[in-house]
Order: C-alpha cells, then structure tokens, then sequence
C-alpha cells in the first residue's frame, strides 16, 4: 500500500534529502507520519535516502524508498489473533511485541506495536494530524515498565547478543528480550518482545505438581536431554546460516565436509556445497565481481546497458596460425592454455574484466562492473606485466616449446557497458567505437613492429606515470579523423636511458616529418637506422619522408596515414 508523506512545499528541504545530500551516502531518516488519504489512516514510517550523481561527480539528486511500517503492526496484532485462534488455552493473553527507534535527537519512540493507537496521539498544535508518542508517554503498563528497562541499560547493548530482562512493574513480574538492529548499514531500532511471568509460571507450577509423583530424577534427565538435542539442532543451524551470509558475500571456497545424524540437516549442508559448487562453476565462465554483484543485490540479471568512460584491451598471439599448422592438437592446446593463464593472471591481478576468449586472442575491459577511477592505468600495467611473464617463458623455453609473443592494443573512452543478448542468454561485455579502436591499435602493431599499442586518450591519462612513444598518426577503418597512436614502453624511472634518449630522438624526427620538414626527419631518421636497422616503425616513417620529398601531400594535410 502507498501511503503519501510528502507536506506540501519543496521535498528538497525535508530532513532525509538534506542529510543524504551532506552526508554523501545512503541512510535511514527518523520514522515519521505518513499523511494519511481518506481511504487510509495516517500510519508511521520511515524513509531509505541515497544521494545520486553524475558521471563526473555533480550531485543530481535524492533517490528515496518510503516504507511504512503500519504492516508490521498488522504483522503484530494477526500474530496475537492467530495465537488465540489456534489454541485458546496456551495463547498468552499478556504477551506483546514491538519495535523502538532512537532518532537522530537521540529521542526514543514506539514505531510498531500490535494496537497502532497506542503509538500515536493527535498532535497538540495541528489537532487534524498525528504524531508518534515518546516512550516515556506509553500508558500500557507493561510496555511502558519494559521501556524504562530498556532505556536504563541501553548502551550495554550490542547489534549481535539478545538480552533477556526480568523487571517488576506496578507488582507485577515480567521476563522480555530485546535485540538491538543498530549497526552500519541498520537503521537504530530496538526489537522486544515481553510477557507476565505468572502466565508462563503457572502451567509449568500445574505440570510440576503433575509429574512430581513420577520422580524428580526423570523430569531432571528429560530437561537435560532436551538440552542436549537443542544444542545439537541449533549449532548446525547456526553453522548454516553463518554459511548463507558468506555465500551472499560471494565467497565460495569449500567447506570442511561434516555429516550430522538429523537427515534434514544433513540434506540442507549437501545442498548448500552443491550451491557452492555451482556457484564457484559459474564464476569460471563470468567475471567474478559480477558474480559477488548479483549476489548481494538479490536481483536477477537482466538484458540492460549504460554509458561509461572504460579502457578496453585486446591481445592476440603473433603468427598464431603458422606456429599451430606445426603443432599437434594437444600442444595447441597447451600453449593456448599457458597463454590465456597469463593473459589471466596480469587481468585479474590489476582487476581488470576478462570480457572473452576468442581463439587465440583475448578481450578485457577496466570500470565495470565495479567502478575504477584509474582504469587506463591499471590496463597499461596488466599489459606491461602480461609482456613480462611472455618474455620470462620465452627464456625458460628457449630450446623447448613455441616461442608466444603477443600484440596488445588498448584504447580508453566512452562506449556501452551490460548485459548483451536474449532475455534467456545473456553476456555481459561492452560494445561500441571504442572497442573497435582497441581492436584496431591490436592489429597495427604487426606494421610498427610494437607489442604495445596504446590511444592518444589512454596516454594522456596515465603520461605522467609511464613512458611512451609517440609513434604515428592514422587513419583507421571506422574513423574519419587521424589519432595519434603511442608505443606504450614502461614505467616512468625503470626505462632506460638509451631508451629514453631514442624514444625523444624518435619524436623528435616524427615532429619534424608532422612540420613537413621532410630532409632533417630524412637525417634524424638515418642516424637511428644504423643503430637499429631493422626497425619498422623507423622504416615506415623514413619511407613516407622520401616520398613526400618527391610528392608532396596536400596543404590541407595533417600528418595522417591512411590504414586498414
């Protein structure tokens, strides 16, 4: 049931929207009356804020779920009514239950009780609307003696032990228990539960006085079996649920294997490692943050997408079909399976999204589903380090096994991120421009002779942490403008002199070739071949000088090359 309680006026100035707002995080608001309608009663509740922002962290506004809480009361007075109906002589007439608050004015009200009227009075400025009684304004006898209990011993509470309290009011003894919600991600509440000793007392005197005569010692050995049968039904029980929340945290690792002599209980630990199993199986064919994502949701995937600024990344083996056409199935195999555990391993360390396999390439992608503000870097790193371990098993089979090298190209920028698909079959992943550009920059390495391809965009956003070439301007298949392409070579301070000094040598003559310069890039360009003649990206570059020297390209011209 909706039940408006929005005053009139701007809902911008009401408590919960300025808190979320401040605060920056999601939160409960203080329970508080509903306005009622002239089909429903004004009724208490409470309202769950959360901020909402843009992607570049503008505040936007204030996402809220207003849950009332007259149900619970329902929930109360149905219990106590069922009771009696289904056994009159066992219901006990003075047994009650309810639910507290302790508001952000560190006042305590009653928010759920089984008779809704006796939480809430007219209130004594505005007669035509309803507010909450404090506590220590409760008429119910008992109710009211718990409350001044509670609130006595109120910071010896803790959100995970129950208390039990007997407590004497008006000549009247009572036992009740009281369990505190408080905790990060709780609202403040108390939840208790009391009745009249003597209605207790009294069967068990009658039942006492019955089975005296058959002797104290049997009642003592029946208490003590009792004892012992609960304790073994409730340890297991325990053990279960304490399980059930570590799996909605998605962590699935196995469990001791224990057997129990109650059948149900031992059914029910089989079927939570079968869960696991499961689970754990599932997580090998998606990414496991999407996993742990949809587990602590409670919601099921479906077919969706949103915009976002990720990196992706593609890596492909080199001449990977003319090192298979030599090879045996089983080697290809082999090989692939070593590469993929490396491509893996450098992913997941940087927790990056293994999007796919296909064949012998792989796809991954960096922001999504868990947001990372620094994605292009952690996808540079992952390849650099994917280049490391390749290059480490290259020297370990220097006389056995194939010799894996790898391509990587990457690109940063905006493109759709989701579930991909049939509403029955779905594949979370990510399309759009950018994916084919990091595809693209995968494939050109093969012309500059680079393991690293990286975009303009990528480097711009991690340059002041790693080191990179600024190696060409083209045109690729798709784009209607030239981008800067950039060898991506290390880390900034563990790269070499040498190697920065040809890096800078290089941009130098590349600049010069963009200035139309052609005979000094000719010269720089000839002076680094005798150093490294076999260079294609040199190659390439020196080739293109001469023939602009002979044909000279457009004024209009920008320094792209046309590629495939």
């Amino acid at each position: 049931r909706v039940t408006p309680n929005r005053k009139e006026g701007d809902p911008r100035s009401r408590d919960w929207y300025q808190r979320a707002k401040s605060i920056g995080k999601a939160n409960w608001s203080d329970v508080y009356v509903f306005l009622g309608t002239e089909d429903s009663p004004d009724v208490p509740g409470v309202t769950y804020s959360t901020p909402l922002y843009s992607d570049d962290g503008a505040f936007l506004g204030v996402l809220t779920a207003d849950i009332e809480l007259y149900s619970l009361c329902q929930y109360l007075e149905s219990s106590r009514e069922q009771s009696f109906r289904k056994n009159p002589e066992r219901a006990l007439d003075t047994a009650f239950a309810f639910v507290v608050e302790r508001n952000s004015r560190d006042e305590d009200h009653v928010i759920a009780y089984h008779d809704v009227s006796k939480i809430l009075h007219q209130a004594q400025d505005t007669p035509e609307t309803w507010e909450l009684i404090p506590s220590h304004e409760i008429t119910e006898p008992g109710l009211h003696g718990f409350l001044e209990v509670v609130l006595a011993k109120r910071k010896s509470f803790t959100a995970l032990e129950p208390i039990y309290l007997n407590y004497e009011y008006e000549g009247i003894d009572y036992s009740g228990v009281i369990q505190t919600l408080e905790g990060k991600d709780m609202p403040r509440w108390l939840i208790g539960a009391a009745v009249q000793d003597r209605e207790i007392l009294m069967p068990i005197y009658s039942s006492l006085r019955t089975t005296f005569a058959w002797g104290f010692g049997s009642f003592l050995a029946t208490a003590l079996i009792s004892i012992f049968l609960a304790k073994r039904v409730s340890r297991p029980l325990q053990s279960l649920a304490t399980e059930a929340q570590t799996i909605g945290k998605g962590e699935l690792e196995p469990a001791p294997t224990s057997r129990f002599r109650i059948h149900e209980i031992d059914s029910l630990f089989k079927a939570k490692e079968e869960m696991k199993r499961g689970l754990r199986s599932f997580q090998k064919y998606v990414p496991k943050e999407l996993v742990r994502e949809l587990l602590t949701s409670g919601q099921e995937a479906k077919l969706g997408g949103k915009r976002a600024c990720l990196t992706v990344a593609f890596a492909d083996i080199v001449n990977f079909t003319s090192m298979a056409e030599l090879m045996e199935p089983e080697e290809v195999v082999e090989m692939l399976s070593r590469f993929h555990h490396i491509m893996y391993d450098s992913i997941l360390k940087h927790h990056g999204t293994l999007d796919k396999y296909i064949g012998d390439a792989v796809m991954a992608f960096w922001g999504a589903p868990t947001e990372q503000p620094d994605h292009p870097y952690l996808a540079c790193r992952s390849a650099l380090q994917a280049q490391f371990l390749l290059a480490e098993q290259r020297k370990t089979n220097r006389d056995d096994g194939p010799h894996v090298r790898c391509r990587i190209g990457i690109n940063t920028g905006d493109l759709v991120v989701g579930n991909m698909g049939i509403s029955t079959r779905l594949s979370y992943t990510v399309i759009g421009d950018s994916v084919n550009l990091a595809s693209r920059l995968e494939s050109l390495n093969r012309y500059y002779g680079t393991d690293i391809l990286i975009s303009e965009e990528t480097y711009r956003q991690v340059s002041d942490r790693l080191v990179g070439r600024r190696l060409d301007r083209v045109f690729v298949k798709g784009k209607s403008q030239g981008v800067f392409l950039y060898e991506l070579v290390g880390v900034r301070g563990e790269v070499e002199e040498s190697q920065m000094k040809y890096i800078h040598r290089y941009e130098e003559a590349f600049q010069l070739y963009l200035d139309r310069s052609w005979s000094d890039s000719i010269r720089i360009l000839e002076e680094m071949q005798k150093h490294r003649p076999n260079d294609p990206s040199i190659l390439q570059l020196l080739s293109r000088c001469w023939q602009f020297m002979e044909d000279a390209p457009e004024e209009d011209w920008d320094g792209s090359t046309r590629m495939g």
